[in-house]
């Protein structure tokens, strides 16, 4: 019986790291949304001014170890917005989300890691709980650790408050 569930048990291993973990061979359920990246918008600074025409890239690993990466650029206030990435994946009891976030700006030629994370929940602002609100990116704060319900995150960002948001 044990030989038989280390076999059950590589078989699945294989076909889940041919697809990624959350497209495995179990999932064959509905087409559902998981948000990969839930939108992000605040105020970058640097010692307290405004860090404007930062370059800031994204990058968001979920079935692969490369991942993807996208730009954006904060104003002349130091203002962003990143926008909503998700994907449509095959909802399954057997499968679990896993999402590695990263953000990085770059400004007068430094590089600052803003936002590590790890997320398995694929609804909206999943990350958080709900929606910040007030979010403000000091490039030049020590680095502070959240662990949260369904992500654990590592930033330089600090928020008013999170507006919980209502599942449809």
């Amino acid at each position: 019986m044990k030989i038989v569930s280390v076999f059950v048990a590589s078989v699945i291993f294989l076909f889940s790291v041919n697809e990624g973990l959350s497209m495995s061979i179990f999932s064959k359920g509905e087409d559902v949304e998981a948000v990969l990246f839930s939108p992000l918008q605040g105020q970058l600074t640097y010692h307290g001014e405004p860090a404007s025409n930062a370059d800031i890239s994204v990058w968001i690993a979920w079935k692969d170890q490369k991942g993807e990466t996208f730009h954006y650029k904060s104003d002349g206030d130091g203002y962003f917005s990143i926008p909503k990435q998700s994907v449509f994946i095959k909802d399954s009891p057997f499968s679990q989300l896993s999402v590695g976030q990263t953000v990085t700006v770059d400004f007068e030629g430094h590089s600052f890691l803003i936002w590590k994370a790890g997320k398995s929940s694929p609804h909206l602002f999943g990350e958080l709980g709900g929606e910040p609100v007030g979010l403000t990116c000091e490039l030049s704060r020590d680095d502070m650790d959240a662990h949260l319900e369904y992500a654990l995150l590592e930033t330089k960002c600090v928020w008013k408050d999170v507006l919980t948001i209502k599942e449809e």
